[in-house]
């Protein structure tokens, strides 16, 4: 898929920058106002979420700090580019994270670009023929609603706490938290937990799906489909199990369905859905090849070590030692 050779691309950029930038040698990423680096090496920083998403350029990679950010009116990206916040909710005993209240709205020119650890108070937007948008740990409190024509976008460890609305593309949903999902055409949608039953969707988990692959979800309401292939799901292929669909969770609060805090989707050993999947992996979010993230950040380097020689050597190599880590 041509995103992951652009995610690429950027990654690599942000690595050569930061290591080389004098701009950030003084600062911590994420403390930093709204960074924006560009593909010729520059950065600029913005404190104004408005005036950033301005800013926008071919290929840049956008770095949103934690906090709450509002926008004007929504957010419109004409351009391929990279979003990335500080993890779209609290974890691990941190309570910072990057939340923007408005609409995001990725139209054709937005191509190829992905948003990752952020959280979105309203809803995200594939608006007409865009291409190839990667949307991973993000949550959102409304909807993700795409368009007839879009084409390869994934969406994957997220949570929707509405509805994820295809409008007949061809999305690829998996590990995703999210109310119901609807609209897809030639698509597919594993591993995913639909646990709301919305009056949009007519109450079913799944509504007006079409030729479409679903297999190791685990689902609260009924299947409206067509053509599709189903497979080890449950709520559909596996009984449910007397004491109810949310019974095989390790926790779960009815109250509080999407607050990761007080709910834990992990499948209990020995119930229906434990090593239940096609693969032979447990159902819902954390059975598959790509299993939830937990942390919901992006994935940003740690650099752990440094060493740049003050001059080249006398062959004209310079010297250096650098140590990164991926995040945790």
């Amino acid at each position: 898929m041509k995103v992951k050779t652009t995610l690429k691309f950027i990654l690599i950029s942000f690595i050569i920058a930061f290591l080389f930038s004098p701009s950030l040698k003084a600062q911590k990423l994420y403390n930093s106002p709204i960074s924006i680096l560009y593909t010729d090496g520059s950065i600029k920083h913005f404190e104004d979420l408005d005036k950033a998403f301005a800013g926008l350029k071919a290929n840049c990679v956008v770095y949103i700090p934690a906090g709450h950010y509002s926008a004007s009116k929504d957010i419109e990206i004409n351009v391929p580019c990279a979003i990335y916040g500080a993890g779209c909710r609290p974890y691990n005993g941190s309570q910072e994270f990057t939340q923007i209240s408005a609409n995001l709205k990725f139209d054709t020119g937005a191509s190829n670009s992905t948003i990752q650890g952020v959280r979105v108070i309203h809803s995200i937007y594939l608006i007409h023929n865009t291409k190839n948008i990667f949307i991973r740990n993000v949550y959102i409190n409304g909807e993700i609603i795409a368009s007839k024509g879009n084409r390869g976008c994934v969406i994957n460890s997220s949570v929707v706490k509405n509805m994820i609305n295809g409008v007949g593309s061809d999305l690829y949903v998996s590990n995703c938290l999210a109310g119901a999902i609807s609209n897809i055409l030639n698509g597919s949608v594993r591993n995913s937990i639909l646990i709301d039953r919305l009056y949009s969707c007519n109450y079913h988990s799944f509504y007006n799906m079409n030729k479409s692959d679903i297999y190791n979800n685990i689902c609260v309401s009924s299947f409206l489909i067509s053509g599709c292939f189903i497979s080890n799901n449950l709520g559909k292929d596996i009984v449910i199990p007397k004491d109810g669909v949310t019974s095989v969770f390790v926790k779960y609060d009815a109250n509080n369905k999407f607050d990761l805090s007080k709910c834990d989707y992990h499948i209990k050993a020995g119930t229906v859905a434990s090593k239940a999947g096609t693969d032979g992996k447990d159902l819902g979010i954390y059975g598959g090849d790509t299993p939830f993230d937990d942390s919901g950040k992006a994935p940003i380097p740690l650099l752990l070590l440094k060493e740049i020689a003050p001059q080249t050597d006398k062959d004209g190599k310079l010297k250096l030692k650098i140590q990164i880590e991926r995040y945790k």
